[in-house]
């Protein structure tokens, strides 16, 4: 399958683009004033679902792009940083684009759906607990699967029993987020060959929902916690 990265670098960089993959077989030309690369994607198409395509075809093109910067940079410092606005490619004779291949994981918001009043509440858990403090600090981060996984620890840390459908939740997602197969240059070992692929797995979208969910099922035993306590 071939994807079509439109890049927003200026034209004046199309130069240093098309020598940087001289020797590679992506294809570099212009169309509407864009860069475009086009790149082979090593996936064939009979073997992908549309409910996985986008998230792995971003992926890919977001790790491509990083690896390619971080080798130019290595190399030559005043290399100009590509930059990617879009991808475009067929899917089952259709047409398909991914807006920013590098925001395609979307952002992390424990408070997204969230009524206001709960906030004084959990700012107050937040002076009181250091396990909450240190969980929302977190947060600020970039919620890639170490940040993801240094919070689920503080959670268990903090004595919390996890329902039966975290339970089973966490043991996925502890795979996933251990195993480079799943989570890529991302995970929390560097092996590329110890561990086996797991059975089951979590794209990086499933783990911000688990912890996400994780942490709301968390913050919520405090606040009934701390509301008791505290009834006069």
């Amino acid at each position: 399958m071939k994807l079509s990265i439109s890049l927003k670098n200026d034209i004046k960089d199309l130069e240093p683009v098309t020598h940087l993959f001289e020797r590679h077989d992506t294809e570099v030309s212009v169309v509407d004033n864009e860069i475009i690369l086009l790149l082979n994607y090593p996936e064939e198409e009979n073997k992908m679902n549309a409910m996985s395509t986008l998230i792995k075809i971003g992926s890919y093109v977001q790790r491509f792009i990083q690896s390619i910067n971080g080798a130019s940079k290595f190399v030559n410092p005043a290399f100009p940083v590509l930059e990617s606005a879009k991808i475009t490619y067929i899917y089952k004779n259709e047409k398909k684009t991914i807006p920013n291949p590098i925001e395609i994981n979307g952002s992390f918001c424990i408070t997204g759906g969230w009524y206001d009043p709960i906030l004084p509440e959990i700012v107050s858990l937040i002076c009181d607990n250091v396990f909450i403090s240190k969980a929302f600090r977190l947060l600020t981060r970039k919620q890639d699967w170490i940040t993801l996984f240094n919070i689920e620890n503080i959670i268990e840390e903090s004595r919390f029993k996890f329902s039966s459908s975290s339970r089973k939740q966490s043991k996925i997602f502890s795979g996933s987020a251990n195993i480079s197969s799943v989570s890529k240059d991302e995970s929390r070992h560097g092996y590329i060959y110890r561990y086996e692929h797991p059975s089951n797995e979590m794209t990086i979208n499933d783990a911000h929902k688990y912890i996400n969910t994780l942490l709301k099922e968390w913050v919520y035993y405090h606040i009934n916690l701390h509301r008791k306590n505290n009834r006069p």
